[in-house]
């Protein structure tokens, strides 16, 4: 999967799903599928945030688009 795959998938889920639960858990299974297809840790590590600057600056993006509003 491309990052700019990841991107269209985001701008959908937003625009298609209401806010709340639902749009949620998209947007949590979207970061589950960042984390496989690049690697991201699950611990913070600063050396492989330098070297992928794009893919955590998309998986931020989309963890501070959760609202847990429900």
């Amino acid at each position: 999967m491309k990052l700019s795959e990841v991107q269209d998938r985001y701008e959908a889920i937003l625009h298609d799903i209401p806010s709340g639960k639902a749009q949620d858990k998209a947007l949590s299974n979207l970061m589950d599928v960042v984390k496989r297809e690049f690697g991201v840790p699950l611990m913070q590590d600063l050396e492989w945030e330098r070297e992928h600057p794009a893919v955590i600056a998309m998986y931020r993006k989309i963890a501070n688009s959760r609202t847990f509003d429900y």
